[in-house]
């Protein structure tokens, strides 16, 4: 029986027909093989070779379609170029008796290899093996991952449970002084808080912040704290009720 070749799908980042139809066209796939030589596709569109590369990764990301993250639900392997697909082709083929190998995202993987580590770190030493799987998902709740997905459909990038010392590493030692004194030397205590999302834009560069609390279970205290500290770096905060 012929070897099942994974179906590929597109996130775009443009809503340029043509840049969009250059996408589809560079990651189409028939008869187990891509359908155009990136020759042929730098002659349809006008592009030499090298500039197909690079405009198809401005534009869009693959991702294989059954490749989904056990966590979160979201596409666990992107792709920017063909090779990248050929490098994990054997990760993704298989026949159609046999179960899909079960995925992690990069981010949820992260996730919970802290919460490992840190189950560790609380309880005794012992033998049983844990699963990656069984691992408590990095969302609040049910609601957060729901809510999660539907920010995805709607931007760009949007990364979920971010420490606010993540943000700290960023500063310079004059800013986080200065920072300091602003905040009245509540600083130390403001890295263990954390954010449920980051939406940021196409390049990656931070949007807002927010915070999803559809049961009200955070102190206004904290969403406060939240706020200044984010008005000081300049990047909007919201703590969103549902």
């Amino acid at each position: 029986m012929p070897k099942l070749i994974p179906e590929i799908g597109l996130e775009f980042f443009t809503e340029d027909e043509t840049d969009r139809e250059l996408c589809k066209t560079y990651w189409l796939i028939e008869e187990d093989a891509f359908r155009y030589t990136i020759a042929e596709v730098g002659l349809r569109f006008r592009l030499k070779p090298a500039q197909v590369q690079r405009r198809v990764r401005a534009f869009c990301r693959a991702f294989i379609k059954k490749s989904r993250c056990q966590l979160c639900g979201l596409p666990a392997y992107y792709f920017e170029r063909r090779g990248d697909f050929y490098d994990n082709l054997k990760i993704f083929s298989y026949q159609a008796w046999e179960n899909p190998q079960p995925f992690l995202c990069k981010t949820c993987e992260q996730e919970a290899e802290k919460r490992r580590e840190a189950r560790k770190i609380g309880q005794k030493k012992t033998n049983t093996i844990e699963s990656p799987l069984a691992q408590v998902s990095i969302f609040r709740s049910p609601l957060h991952l729901n809510y999660f997905k539907e920010l995805r459909r709607e931007k760009y990038f949007v990364y979920p449970s971010l420490d606010l010392g993540v943000f700290l590493t960023q500063q310079s030692e004059s800013a986080k002084q200065e920072m300091a004194t602003l905040l009245e030397g509540d600083i130390e205590s403001l890295q263990s808080l954390r954010i449920d999302f980051l939406v940021c834009d196409a390049q990656g560069l931070p949007l807002e912040a927010l915070d999803y609390d559809p049961q009200k279970k955070l102190s206004q205290e904290e969403i406060r704290r939240k706020t200044q500290f984010f008005a000081i770096l300049k990047l909007p905060y919201q703590c969103l009720f549902a």
